[in-house]
């Protein structure tokens, strides 16, 4: 159960207590009978004690309620950024580069290429054909040093070691449902 907690990140949730340094009335008073256990303890003394396989149990119901939690707050956090982008493409508000301009989405793949989401890669480019456009650059009062870009880049790539190792995780945990069943019980 201890690895379960460490694996999941929650194990500093709990206070841990080994058994085996607890006397038989300490036990009893508890009213601990099996291990591993879960015992809550309430605001108003009640107590919740879960022993054997129903800590186990208890325990993938909070690791589902807690990935259900984190896949909304992320999944909210998606939809305002969506929407921020939907308001800044419908009120024409022009502040550098968006993920969608449809006078730049013009091209042959565009019209089929993003069937499943409506987050677009950036694009920007100026069609040669027509004259008298020019290329938008930067503007130079508003570009990074080499000190300003050292830090965007390595804060890029924390942030890209950070999103690396919370895959591997998820990639880890898909493997050991797959192998189990999609179970965390033992048999």
């Amino acid at each position: 159960m201890w690895r379960i907690l460490s694996d999941e990140g929650i194990l500093n949730w709990f206070d841990k207590i080994n058994v085996d340094e607890k006397s038989l009335e300490w036990l009893l008073q508890m009213g601990l009978k099996l291990v591993p256990a879960v015992l809550i303890m309430g605001t108003d003394n009640k107590r919740e004690l879960y022993e054997g396989p129903e800590s186990f149990k208890w325990l993938d119901g909070i690791i589902k309620n807690r990935r259900s939690s984190i896949n909304q707050i992320a999944n909210m956090n998606r939809q305002k950024l969506l929407e921020n982008n939907r308001q800044i493409n419908n009120t024409g508000e022009n502040r550098g580069l968006t993920e969608y301009v449809s006078g730049e989405m013009t091209g042959l793949s565009d019209g089929y290429g993003y069937l499943q989401t409506d987050m677009y890669q950036a694009k920007n480019y100026v069609d040669c054909l027509k004259g008298g456009q020019s290329i938008v650059t930067i503007n130079e009062q508003t570009k990074l040093n080499k000190n300003q870009t050292d830090i965007s880049i390595n804060s890029a790539n924390e942030q890209r070691e950070q999103q690396t190792q919370v895959l591997k995780e998820e990639m880890k945990q898909g493997h050991l449902d797959a192998v189990f069943g999609n179970r965390m019980l033992p048999q």
